[in-house]
């Protein structure tokens, strides 16, 4: 094998390490996306009750009976 074709071997080599480095940092990033979208529903979803328990609260102080 030649100098020349040693070379492009390394660097094909290294393209395709690359290339799966690439591939590893999306499918990461999108699994961080993933885990974002449901703490934020999860946190949504929390504010919804407290502002419901919050509500009722306020209503029973003020004699508005639950419906």
């Amino acid at each position: 094998m030649n100098k020349a074709n040693v070379i492009k071997a390394l660097s094909d080599k290294a393209a395709e390490h690359a290339t799966w480095a690439s591939l590893r940092d999306d499918e990461a990033e999108s699994r961080t996306d993933v885990v974002e979208k449901r703490n934020q529903h999860d946190i949504a979803e929390e504010h919804r009750q407290q502002q419901g328990e919050l509500l009722a609260t306020v209503n029973h102080l003020n004699g508005v009976s639950p419906e």
